[in-house]
């Protein structure tokens, strides 16, 4: 009963992320937490599906995705920060200016 809770908190996760992502597109802070809200809720599905099936590689790839989670906030926090400084806007509609 735990697992299918857990599974199915992973998969509100998922599409709460993935409906910011694509609907939410207002602010590019919102953005970058809704891809941060389903890339957890991906990790916690493999952290789940290893411990339903037993296998030590789904825990492998729930560290990896942490870590990769962590290192992407960090970055994209730093260029929001660094073109907030440039542009005093972070609104998706300024950003089209960037394009080369």
């Amino acid at each position: 009963m735990i697992l299918f809770i857990s599974i199915l908190f992973s998969q509100i996760l998922i599409w709460t992320g993935l409906y910011g992502v694509f609907f939410r597109r207002d602010n590019l802070i919102i953005t970058m937490i809704s891809l941060e809200i389903s890339l957890l809720g991906v990790a916690l599905l493999f952290a789940v599906s290893a411990v339903i099936l037993g296998d030590i590689t789904g825990l492998v790839v729930f560290f990896l995705l942490l870590t990769l989670a962590g290192v992407e906030s960090a970055l994209g926090l730093a260029l929001v920060i660094s073109y907030y400084r440039l542009r005093t806007s972070i609104r998706w509609n300024n950003l089209a200016a960037l394009r080369g």
